[in-house]
């Protein structure tokens, strides 16, 4: 049938989504791992158009830690054992997991510094937002294998060294926390790319958080919709990560979301068209 000889009909509805209503949430008071059942499944009507969704809205506490299980790990190789046999010093290895929490440079330093003891002198340069690490009597490496470089300032999967028991770390600290946060539907394929997987992905939505508000939130503002090739959706399966594919810990708090579906259908213009020919036929009706 020819697409001028089609009226289209646009029908909408909402699907309002609350973590604490889920049937099962996947990673505990991560709360970032959700799975909702729908008592009537979403059937997509089979003379339709197309069928669009997007985000309404979305709203959470920002209940999000800047030091988290991601990026709290300090590795270091504390060379204070002397090997006589090859007249070198051997390497101690010493692990320190910073407790999760929200730091500043200042909150930051006294913690690690009460973690490395006394025998490490830390210290902060507010002009070039640096940290600089010193040992009292050995030389030291900042191991690769550490996860809060980008936290205090060094790059991730690199060895750094101390230079007469001295190390200043050659970046800014940053304690500004995520950027954004990505909102995964994991039964819906799109079109979306991310640069992770530098393949279509799951994403629905990029949501940028304000690390100086208590809320995040996101408002829809645009006609933006991506088209949904499912035609019978029974459940729902919600997934919020960072840009790494890390799983977010909102700490036992929970978020509401608002999806927006649209279902485009057709209606056959001359279905009930009485035509010269059909009413000479049939009569008029």
């Amino acid at each position: 049938m020819d697409a001028n000889q089609l009226i289209t009909v646009k029908e909408n509805f909402l699907v309002v989504l609350d973590s604490r209503n889920a049937v099962k949430i996947n990673n505990g008071s991560m709360n970032s791992d959700v799975y909702f059942e729908l008592e009537e499944p979403i059937r997509v009507p089979k003379d339709k158009i197309q069928f669009y969704a997007s985000v309404l809205n979305f709203s959470a506490p920002n209940s999000l830690y800047n030091v988290n299980q991601t990026n709290n790990l300090l590795s270091i190789t504390l060379y204070d054992i002397f090997d006589s046999y090859y007249n070198i010093f051997d390497g101690q290895l010493l692990n320190y997991s910073i407790p999760y929490g929200n730091y500043n440079a200042n909150t930051f330093m006294k913690e690690l510094s009460s973690l490395l003891g006394s025998s490490f002198f830390i210290t902060f340069n507010s002009v070039s937002n640096t940290f600089t690490i010193q040992n009292g009597s050995y030389d030291f490496d900042i191991n690769p294998s550490s996860t809060i470089g980008e936290v205090m300032g060094f790059s991730k999967n690199t060895k750094y060294s101390s230079t007469n028991k001295i190390l200043q770390l050659p970046f800014t600290c940053n304690f500004s926390g995520l950027n954004s946060l990505n909102l995964h539907l994991t039964n819906f394929n799109t079109q979306n790319i991310d640069s992770f997987n530098r393949c279509v992905s799951t994403i629905f939505l990029a949501i940028p958080i304000n690390p100086n508000s208590r809320q995040i939130f996101y408002d829809k503002s645009n006609d933006f919709n991506f088209v949904i090739n499912e035609e019978n959706i029974d459940y729902i399966n919600v997934q919020i990560r960072d840009d790494l594919e890390n799983f977010l810990d909102f700490n036992n708090q929970h978020w509401n979301l608002t999806l927006y579906f649209t279902i485009i259908k057709d209606i056959d213009r001359f279905s009930h068209h009485n035509s010269f020919f059909t009413i000479l036929q049939n009569g008029y009706s």
